[in-house]
C-alpha cells in the first residue's frame, strides 16, 4: 500500500509502508513526482541507492530527500560500524543540513524584542511560512543524526564538547516547533499532519529518552536546560501514531514498541502494562504492513517476553525471510534466537547462533565467542552431570573442568571452547573512546578461565541472568526447577572442593545468587532471600565478582516491594546505590533509577506520573488543545485537568476524550 501526501510547490512524496517487504525491500520507501507526472515512480528500495539514481540527485535540493536519504544511510552506518559507511552517512546528514538551512528561518537581532509580550510571540511563531516550519523539524532531525554519528566515530574531547553544543541546539530546535505548532494557524492537510507528527514524535522522543537516564546524570543535564517526562513522551508518540499522513506515523508506532518490549523490560518498569499495550498496538501495524520485518521481528520479541517460545521463532523466521537487502537485521533476530534457546536450557543451539553471529556481525566479536564458550562449557557440564548420575555416581570431586579425553567427542568441544575464551581479549574494540562493559565482563571470565585451571563456574545461567533470562521463564516452574537442580549439584560440588578452588567465595556467591533467583521465581521468598543474604554476608571475602553484591541488594528490594515492606526496600535500594565499579554497572543503574521511581510511586500510594492512554481520534488534529500558550517548554509540560487554558496558567496539554 502506499499513500500520497503533497507537500511544498507542487512535489508529491509516496510513502510506502512495507517495512523490508518481499517485493520491494524497503522499511520506508520515498519516491517523488510532480503533480503532472502520470504514473509515480517505483518505490525505492532503501540501500539500493546509487548515487546516480534520481531520489539521491533531489537529495541535493530538497530537504526531506536529503534527511531521508540521510536517515537511510545513518542506519546502515550504525547497523555496520563500518568506517566507508560511518563517513557516507555523516557527509550526506551535513548536505541535508545545509539545504535546511536554505530554507530555515534567518534569525535576526530584533526577533528578541519581537517576542517581548505573549501576544508578540504568539505573532511571532504564527509567522513561519510552511516551508519554514518544515525546515526547523528537518533541521533539528538531521542535527540529531549528526551527533550520534559523530560520537561513535570520533572519541575526542573535542568532539564531545562540540557534539554536546549540537544536541543542545537540536533540543533548541524542537522546543521551536513545539511553539510553531501550539501557535500557526493553518489549513488542515497532509503538510500540517507531517509537521504536527514530527513534532509528537521528536519531543515525546526526547522527553522519553530524557526519563530513561539515571537520576544522577538527569540533574546534571537538567543545569544545562534538559528536561523530560517519560509520561508526557508516550502520550505524544501515540497521538503521533494516530495522525493519518503523518508520514513519521509509523516511527511512532515503532518507537513505542521499542519501549515496550526493551526498555521496560530492562528496567523493571511496568511490564504487565507495557506487553498488553504492545498486544494493542502491533495488529494495527501488521495490517499495514504484514510483510515487515521490523514488525514481525517485534511480534516475536513480544512473544518471547510472553513466554511462547515456539511462536517467537516463527516470526523471527518470518522476519528473517521478508527480506534479504539489510543483512545486518538477520542478525538482531540470530542474537533473540539465540536466547529463546538458552533459557530453555538448549545450549547447543544457543552456541549455533552465537557461532553464526560471530561469522557475520561486526558488532562485538569478544561478546560471540564467550557466548559461545559460555553455553559450551555448560553443555558439557551439564551433560556430565547427567551421564554420572544416570550411573549411579556421585559427581566427580574435582571442580577442574572437563577433561578432553572424557568427551564424548574426543575433547573437540572442550578444545573450541578453550580456543573462544583465549582469543576474546584480542577482539575487544573500542566505540566513541570506551570499550563496550559487556566486553569487558567476556574479557575478565575468560582470563578468569585461565588462571582457575580451565574452570568457569556456571557461565551460561550467569549470562542468562544478567541478560534478565530468567524473567521470560518465572512462569515456568518446570524449567526453573530444572535449573535449580543444576544449580545445587554445582554449589554441593564448590563445598566439597572448597579447599582446592581458587576464588572460591566468588563462585559460591555467584551460584547462591542464581539460587536464590530460582527460588524466587518459585515463589519461595523466605528461602529466596536466605541466598541473597548469603551472598550480602561474604562480601569483604569476594575479590572479583563484585557485581553479585548489588545485585543480591536489587533482589532483594524486589521481594520486599513485593511483600509490602516498602522501608525494607528502600533501605536495600540505597544501599544498592553506594556500590560502585562492578561489572555492568550502567546496566543496573537503569533498574535501579526504575525501582527507585516505582518505589516513590508505592509509598506515596497513588502514582505520579500516569501514562495516559491516547483517547480515539476521529481524524489526525482531533482532541488536541487548541489554547494559545506562553514561554511553553514541551519538554516540562505539567498535567492538571483542573486548571483552565488561560495565559497565565501552568501549559497543559490535554486530550479530550470524544463525546
Amino acid at each position: 500500500m502506499s499513500r500520497e501526501v503533497t507537500f511544498f510547490k507542487g512535489k508529491t512524496m509516496f510513502l510506502c509502508w512495507r517495512a523490508y517487504g518481499r517485493q520491494n525491500s524497503c522499511l520506508l520507501c520515498f519516491s517523488t513526482t510532480s503533480l503532472t507526472t502520470p504514473k509515480p515512480q517505483p518505490n525505492l528500495c532503501w540501500f539500493k541507492l546509487g548515487r546516480s539514481h534520481p531520489y539521491t540527485s533531489r537529495a541535493d535540493r530538497s530537504m526531506y530527500h536529503a534527511v531521508s536519504y540521510g536517515t537511510m544511510l545513518h542506519l546502515q552506518a550504525t547497523a555496520t560500524l563500518e568506517p566507508s559507511d560511518l563517513e557516507a552517512a555523516t557527509r550526506q546528514i551535513k548536505h541535508a543540513v545545509k539545504v535546511c538551512l536554505t530554507k530555515r528561518r534567518k534569525g535576526k537581532f530584533t526577533d528578541n524584542f519581537s517576542k517581548s509580550t505573549a501576544k508578540a510571540k504568539t505573532a511571532f511563531y504564527a509567522s513561519y511560512t510552511e516551508d519554514e516550519a518544515h525546515a526547523e523539524l528537518c533541521y533539528a532531525e538531521s542535527l540529531l543524526q549528526w551527533v550520534f554519528l559523530a560520537v561513535l566515530q570520533d572519541e575526542k574531547l573535542v568532539t564531545l564538547i562540540k557534539s554536546s553544543l549540537k544536541l543542545r541546539e537540536c533540543y533548541k530546535c524542537y522546543r521551536t516547533c513545539w511553539k510553531i505548532y501550539k501557535n500557526k494557524k493553518w489549513a488542515d492537510g497532509p503538510s500540517r499532519a507531517a509537521f504536527e507528527c514530527g513534532v509528537f514524535m521528536g519531543v515525546g522522543a526526547f522527553n522519553l529518552l530524557l526519563s530513561l537516564l539515571p537520576s544522577k546524570v538527569l540533574s546534571l543535564l537538567e543545569i544545562v536546560g534538559f528536561s523530560g517526562k517519560k509520561d508526557l513522551g508516550l502520550q505524544l508518540l501515540h497521538e503521533g501514531r494516530k495522525i493519518e499522513h503523518g508520514v513519521r506515523d509509523p516511527l511512532c508506532a515503532l518507537i513505542i514498541l521499542v519501549y515496550d518490549l526493551y526498555a521496560t523490560q530492562m528496567t523493571d518498569g511496568d511490564e504487565i502494562s507495557a506487553l498488553e499495550e504492545a498486544r494493542r498496538i502491533l495488529p494495527s501495524c501488521m495490517k499495514k504492513a504484514p510483510d515487515s520485518a521490523f514488525f514481525l521481528f517485534l511480534n516475536g520479541r513480544l512473544e518471547t517476553l510472553c513466554g511462547n517460545f515456539k511462536l517467537a521463532r516463527e516470526y523471527f523466521f518470518k522476519s528473517i525471510e521478508s527480506q534479504s537487502d539489510f543483512v545486518n537485521f538477520h542478525h538482531i533476530c540470530y542474537w533473540e534466537l539465540m536466547w529463546c534457546h538458552c533459557v530453555q536450557a538448549e545450549w547447543m543451539d544457543a552456541m549455533k547462533y552465537a557461532e553464526r553471529l560471530t561469522c557475520e556481525s561486526k558488532w562485538s566479536h569478544a561478546t560471540y565467542r564467550y557466548l559461545m564458550a559460555a553455553f559450551i562449557i555448560q553443555f558439557l557440564e551439564e551433560e556430565r552431570r547427567a551421564a554420572t548420575e544416570g550411573a549411579g555416581k556421585t559427581p566427580p570431586s574435582s571442580p577442574i573442568s572437563t577433561d578432553p579425553r572424557e568427551d564424548a567427542d574426543g575433547g573437540t568441544l572442550a578444545k573450541h571452547a578453550e580456543d573462544l575464551l583465549r582469543s576474546v581479549p584480542q577482539m575487544i574494540q573500542r566505540i566513541a573512546g570506551k570499550s563496550l562493559p559487556i566486553e569487558k565482563f567476556a574479557m575478565k571470565k575468560a582470563t578468569r578461565y585461565f588462571e582457575q585451571g580451565n574452570r568457569l563456574t556456571l557461565p551460561g545461567l550467569e549470562l542468562m541472568y544478567l541478560w534478565n533470562g530468567f524473567k521470560l521463564i518465572s512462569n515456568k516452574k518446570e524449567l526453573i526447577s530444572k535449573f535449580l537442580l543444576t544449580i545445587e549439584a554445582k554449589i554441593q560440588n564448590l563445598v566439597t572442593n572448597k579447599n582446592s578452588i581458587v576464588n572460591f567465595t566468588d563462585d559460591f556467591c555467584m551460584a547462591t545468587l542464581l539460587k536464590g533467583v530460582c527460588l524466587r521465581c518459585l515463589k519461595k521468598n523466605f528461602q529466596a532471600k536466605m541466598c541473597f543474604t548469603e551472598v550480602l554476608m561474604n562480601e569483604k571475602a569476594i575479590r572479583q565478582d563484585k557485581y553479585v553484591l548489588p545485585f543480591s541488594e536489587v533482589e532483594l528490594c524486589q521481594i520486599a516491594m513485593h511483600e509490602g515492606e516498602l522501608d525494607e526496600a528502600k533501605r536495600h535500594l540505597d544501599k544498592a546505590w553506594t556500590y560502585t565499579k562492578y561489572s555492568l554497572e550502567a546496566r543496573l543503574h537503569f533498574r535501579l533509577h526504575s525501582l527507585t521511581a516505582l518505589l516513590k510511586e508505592k509509598k506515596t500510594s497513588k502514582l505520579v506520573c500516569k501514562s495516559l492512554e491516547a483517547s480515539p481520534a476521529g481524524s489526525w488534529h482531533n482532541g488536541l488543545n487548541q489554547s494559545e500558550d506562553g514561554e511553553d517548554n514541551p519538554f516540562n509540560i505539567q498535567f492538571d485537568p483542573k486548571l483552565d487554558n488561560m495565559d497565565d496558567a501552568p501549559i497543559t496539554l490535554e486530550l479530550d476524550a470524544d463525546k
